[in-house]
């Protein structure tokens, strides 16, 4: 039935037949059918116009919301009550307020979906004044919710309502609230909050740069969080940085954090790290990108992982001119360091890539090595390195091969001449 109301295959008297049986329904107390009727009610409302069932809906949802009824009927007016604010429709009787009184249900279930969905819905149809004087306060007292579920779904809501509040009352109530759950020891609030950082900084950044302290306490936060070694927390925290760029007035901190995540022994975390390298490189300019991620380019390089290189392959048309030498004189003003050349480079690629082995399979020597004596620095190596493994999976992987064959058309894969094996074309078979 939802599928033919969608598709606009039912006629406007049918459409009326159905808006009746469905009511009837909803005073059913079975879960999934409530749910699934839910959605029919939903999307009915799109389609009749609300002035020819406004007086039988409006009645139906304030008798299914009374106190004496059952859990299930209040939990299918929470919803309806939620549709309605998200149509747009304003009612005529005292729907929103009934929404406020269910918030002191003792059914988690109600509260829950009040504090999902419903009440953020109301927010947006009434705007910032209402919201701030009437509704609000009902999303602070979820946040303190004795059930956890509730809880989080209530800061989500918080986070979510930012758009409607005015610029006062964020910078006098909303950021406190939000330090203070950020400051919680408890591991499920900082995966939230690790999880929502980006989105309240990204909100509250006005407000934010206003004070430099708010900055530096953020800053501090994720210090704390990194060093929980939760690896959902850092794997969260990974994932906001692109938004968290600003907070970091040591950029050195920032530069640690990512590469730590590039060499993380937990793949996810690795994945998530080089999906927005681009994004965070391109952040900065030019020297200052180069200064701070060419050590982590070069790690994300030797990575052997499919997922990884999934990831890589399509950024590298972007990333080899940043991190490849711009001009022919800055290429030739490197210090030596024991470059490959053609006349050594069977011989060189023998002894650099023992010595790559060597590093990158004994952690604790790579971990102590300062003087970088076996990593493998040179970029003209790293590329070799790289490609010899790409073409591993060339023959698996149809749409990576086909990135590779769109990479080899740009100019700079073609100037690397070590990869090449010379000056002119690639010797590489499918």
């Amino acid at each position: 039935m939802n599928k033919l109301i969608m598709n606009h295959e039912v006629e406007q008297s049918r459409l009326l037949e159905f808006y009746n049986m469905t009511i009837k329904v909803l005073s059913l107390w079975n879960q999934p059918v409530l749910d699934a009727w839910l959605l029919v009610f939903h999307e009915l409302l799109k389609r009749i116009p609300y002035n020819m069932i406004a007086d039988s809906c409006e009645v139906s949802i304030d008798k299914l919301s009374e106190q004496s009824q059952h859990p299930q009927s209040k939990y299918a007016a929470s919803r309806m009550i939620g549709f309605l604010a998200e149509r747009g429709i304003k009612p005529t009787k005292p729907l929103f307020d009934q929404a406020r009184f269910l918030c002191n249900d003792s059914e988690v279930e109600i509260r829950r979906v009040l504090a999902e969905e419903v009440l953020v819905k109301i927010c947006r149809n009434l705007g910032t004044a209402l919201t701030e004087s009437k509704y609000i306060e009902k999303i602070f007292e979820f946040v303190y919710d004795s059930d956890n579920g509730v809880k989080m779904a209530a800061i989500d809501s918080l986070v979510e309502v930012l758009d409607v509040l005015s610029p006062g009352f964020k910078r006098s109530k909303m950021v406190s609230v939000f330090f203070e759950l950020m400051s919680s020891s408890n591991e499920e609030m900082m995966k939230k909050m690790s999880f929502l950082v980006g989105q309240i900084f990204y909100k509250l950044e006005p407000i934010m740069l206003e004070n430099k302290s708010l900055i530096t306490q953020i800053e501090g936060y994720i210090k704390e969080w990194v060093a929980q070694k939760i690896p959902e927390v850092k794997k969260n925290i990974i994932y906001n940085l692109p938004y968290l760029i600003r907070v970091f007035e040591d950029k050195t901190l920032l530069k640690d954090l990512y590469f730590k995540a590039t060499r993380d022994s937990i793949l996810e975390i690795r994945v998530t790290a080089i999906s927005s390298f681009l994004e965070i490189v391109r952040s900065f300019e030019l020297k200052e990108a180069q200064g701070l991620f060419r050590d982590t380019f070069e790690v994300i390089l030797r990575e052997e992982e499919v997922p990884i290189l999934e990831k890589v392959l399509p950024q590298l048309p972007d990333l080899i001119p940043i991190f490849q030498p711009s001009t022919e004189e800055d290429s030739n003003n490197r210090v030596p360091t024991g470059d490959i050349t053609p006349e050594n480079k069977d011989e060189g690629m023998r002894t650099k890539g023992k010595e790559y082995s060597k590093w990158r399979e004994n952690k604790e020597w790579r971990d102590t090595d300062t003087d970088k004596s076996g990593a493998v620095y040179d970029e003209e190596l790293c590329w070799v390195i790289t490609w010899n493994r790409v073409r591993k999976y060339l023959r698996k992987r149809v749409w990576i091969r086909n990135h590779i064959l769109k990479i080899l058309l740009t100019w700079e894969i073609l100037s690397i001449k070590i990869m090449l094996g010379d000056s002119k074309s690639p010797s590489w078979k499918l």
